[in-house]
């Protein structure tokens, strides 16, 4: 998604061009998780679980991009940090789809925005050959997180995670 998607989508967060006056920042940086909300700390508890984080709501993470400042209501930010400037960034929000349905019932898909790449590849490379076979990185962990959260039932995110119910 980019200033140019279509709309409703473009509508879930504040973008910017990458490299925008303001908008540029480190490489690498530690980010903040918002705990403010349950999925999110389950986030940040994860992350220190799986050794990606020393400490409880913040993860380091490389390959940043720069592409959103902040992300628009029913849209829930999940990592963010700060430009070089002080300006804010995100870095992985979601929102459900369709967004224009304002019943959590009526949805029924999820989209995950991220702002920064989970793996770097060798060049020169063809795949598989490229990928390495060195541990998780922070944000692969932070990925894997997500991905489960993608694949479970649409649920407002200010209520606690659902547990599934075995048929």
């Amino acid at each position: 998604m980019t200033p140019s998607s279509p709309a409703p989508w473009k509508a879930t967060a504040n973008f910017v061009r990458e490299g925008t006056s303001g908008f540029t920042g480190p490489n690498s940086a530690t980010t903040t998780i918002d705990m403010s909300f349950p999925k999110g700390d389950a986030l940040a508890q994860w992350l220190a679980n799986v050794g990606a984080s020393s400490t409880k709501g913040q993860v380091t993470v490389a390959d940043l991009r720069y592409n959103v400042q902040t992300h628009n209501a029913p849209s829930t930010r999940w990592v963010s940090g700060q430009t070089s400037s002080g300006n804010p960034a995100l870095f992985f929000y979601t929102f459900n789809t369709p967004v224009e349905e304002t019943n959590a019932d009526n949805q029924c898909g999820k989209v995950l925005f991220s702002d920064f790449h989970v793996a770097g590849s060798s060049s020169g490379s063809t795949f598989p050959a490229e990928c390495s076979a060195n541990a998780m990185t922070n944000q692969q962990k932070a990925l894997e997180f997500m991905l489960f959260d993608l694949s479970s039932c649409i649920q407002k995110e200010a209520d606690p995670p659902a547990r599934p119910i075995p048929h």
